[in-house]
């Protein structure tokens, strides 16, 4: 079909995703810009961009990404994917930038804020890191794995008061109480041992799913890999 009709959209797509499945990344990427060019579809424009982004061709993935929000600045898979790309890469001043415009844009997505988080984590700033870390939260108070991560970067940027508090608020929420006694156990730990286990005692008996795991590691870091294996 494609040599009857060489603009015909839907076969240049079909065509690409064969050659993807052949693994001829050129293939796709030929037939896919082809399409893009014919069709100017963002959702096309979009598959090529990560096509070149995972052939290494990173320049052009970005270069792919900001003509389609440049075209259509609401189509939000691209701000999503060249954010991605931009903290995968580390390029931290056009990220910022771009997390920037994303947040004000998407201010019910907590997605963005994770990922800001996950830059000055990268960039060795703990404190801004838990800051957009908690922004995460607040837009998904109910996300066991964003408070997980807010009250660690709280304690690893020294915030150990925020993350008693943050805990103990938490903690009156059923779904969260292993979770949240662990940390508390794990700051109570220097001053009062005694508290420490027994917090961590309640801890595994609330715990849920994966969670003992968690509570493992924070009695590690409270008391030591030997004291925790005796246990």
């Amino acid at each position: 079909i494609i040599d009857i009709a060489p603009n015909n959209t839907p076969a240049l797509v079909q065509a690409a995703r064969v050659h993807f499945f052949d693994g001829n990344i050129e293939k796709v990427k030929e037939y896919m810009l082809r399409a893009s060019l014919e069709s100017r579809d963002d959702e096309i424009g979009w598959e090529l961009a990560k096509m070149y982004y995972q052939s290494g061709d990173t320049s052009q993935a970005l270069t792919t990404l900001k003509d389609i929000r440049k075209r259509s600045p609401t189509f939000e898979a691209a701000t999503r994917t060249m954010a991605r790309i931009l903290l995968e890469t580390g390029s931290w001043a056009q990220l910022r930038e771009l997390l920037g415009e994303a947040q004000a844009q998407y201010p019910d997505k907590a997605e963005y804020w994770t990922m800001e988080s996950s830059m000055w984590q990268a960039q060795g700033d703990t404190a801004r890191a838990a800051h957009a870390s908690g922004r995460a939260l607040g837009l998904q108070p109910n996300d066991l794995g964003y408070l997980r991560d807010y009250l660690l970067l709280l304690l690893e940027s020294g915030q150990t008061d925020q993350a008693q508090s943050v805990a103990e608020d938490y903690g009156r929420r059923a779904h969260a109480a292993g979770l949240t006694k662990a940390i508390r156990a794990r700051i109570a730990a220097p001053q009062d041992a005694q508290q420490a286990e027994t917090l961590f005692d309640e801890a595994s008996l609330t715990a849920e799913g994966g969670e003992m795991g968690f509570i493992a590691w924070q009695y590690s870091v409270a008391f030591g890999d030997d004291r925790a294996r005796e246990t």
